[in-house]
């Protein structure tokens, strides 16, 4: 089934002024706790792409349940000032994989929406337990833990 456009728009333009307003001070500037809007370090981030120089910040856009699919929207972040990289346009690949057990789930499919900006559609775990989502381009790999 086909979201409505207007809800998928929403979506993006709602992520991006969040970026825009609550990423755009350089680190220095940042509240006396160092703490972003979302209540955690602005220096932290889910998954770290070292040799690209990329922060991955990861937020649900539909949760999964044990009998439906989820969504995640990924967002490529510059390091040093926050932004979004507009330029990040390598080959992102994700994969589910349940580090406890060894083994994964079913494949996910990446959506590029614009440069820097990614929807991860498909999103299944098979069991609860520990997992995490693997990120990969072609000259970096990182991972998101996450507990289902």
């Amino acid at each position: 089934m086909r979201r409505p456009i207007h809800l998928m728009l929403a979506l993006v333009t709602l992520a991006l002024v969040t970026l825009t307003f609550g990423c755009a001070k350089p680190l220095s500037d940042s509240q006396p706790n160092n703490e972003g809007i979302s209540g955690k370090p602005q220096s932290s981030c889910e998954a770290f792409l070292k040799n690209d120089g990329v922060c991955l910040d990861v937020i649900w856009e539909h949760y999964p349940t044990e009998s439906t699919f989820g969504s995640l929207i990924v967002f490529a972040r510059n390091l040093g000032t926050g932004h979004l990289v507009k330029d990040f346009t390598r080959d992102l690949q994700a994969t589910l994989w349940m580090p406890s057990m060894g083994h994964g789930s079913s494949p996910v499919k990446v959506v590029v929406i614009q440069p820097g900006l990614f929807r991860i559609e498909k999103v299944f775990f098979n069991m609860r337990g520990d997992w995490e989502v693997r990120f990969q381009t072609p000259t970096d790999r990182a991972a998101w833990a996450l507990e289902f």
